[in-house]
């Protein structure tokens, strides 16, 4: 029976673990997909502005248009998210000045605002006096920290592609898209 409550506790951290990580995963889907419809509607826009095929004064217009709606594509989500997330992001970044340190600062907030964690690790803490296995179970502290090893991961995965995006657009697409016009005049 001693061996049967480590599996089971296990497969609980398990499957909190992978309800976790598959959000995560959703969030940074999203993040892709929104920057993908966000470069297409400027590379859209300055494809028409480039190659005026409306006319000079019309796809100026037009052009005007999809960057407006790049625009504010990007103030619908930054609006979404603040009255989404903006209390707990605000919560969480003043738990981890308090704290100083963002693993602490996490699990705080984690224990503040969800109690039943607090009492779950309490439960095991006191479990584990019968069941020496029970001690072998990360604290908060540490699956905060694995958690925000993988979340630098997805930042550095982030910052890659903003940056291929940026180069591409800017720095390729752009000045080739512009020597054509030139040439073309």
């Amino acid at each position: 029976m001693n061996a049967a409550i480590p599996q089971v506790l296990e497969a609980s951290l398990n499957s909190a673990y992978d309800l976790i990580e598959e959000k995560l995963h959703q969030i940074y889907k999203r993040t892709i997909r929104n920057a993908a419809i966000t470069l297409a509607i400027n590379v859209a826009g300055l494809l028409i502005l480039i190659f005026h095929p409306f006319g000079k004064q019309i796809a100026s217009w037009i052009s005007m248009a999809f960057f407006a709606g790049a625009f504010v594509f990007w103030l619908v989500r930054v609006i979404l998210y603040c009255k989404n997330y903006g209390r707990v992001t605000v919560a969480i970044a003043g738990k981890v000045i308090k704290k100083r340190s963002l693993s602490k600062g996490v699990s705080s907030f984690i224990t503040d605002e969800y109690p039943l964690v607090t009492w779950t690790y309490a439960g095991i803490d006191l479990a584990a006096s019968q069941f020496s296995a029970l001690k072998e179970i990360p604290r908060l502290d540490e699956l905060v920290k694995l958690f925000i090893q993988n979340f630098w991961k997805r930042i550095a995965l982030f910052a890659g592609i903003l940056a291929f995006y940026t180069i591409t657009v800017y720095w390729i697409i752009k000045p080739i898209l512009i020597n054509y016009a030139i040439i073309q005049l």
